[in-house]
């Protein structure tokens, strides 16, 4: 059996996002409405990015992520 099966939809970028909004809403480490806009935020990350396994995210994901972002920005 293929162990990283089991961790696949674990480490995909939506499942990852969810797991770190629970922690922060259950450590009150940020107000519930900045919570809330990081959640709107997320999304549309996973739109650009799309559902990949977080440990694929490297220097390139990021340079990319941020290009895409300013293009949308810009206009």
């Amino acid at each position: 059996m293929n162990m990283n099966f089991i961790f696949s939809e674990k480490l995909k970028l939506s499942h990852c996002f969810e797991r770190y909004f629970r922690k922060l809403e259950a450590d009150a480490l940020l107000a519930p409405s900045s919570i809330a806009k990081y959640r709107d935020i997320a999304p549309r990350l996973v739109k650009i990015l799309g559902n990949i396994n977080v440990k694929k995210i490297n220097d390139e994901t990021i340079i990319y992520l941020k290009s895409e972002l300013n293009k949308k920005y810009k206009h």
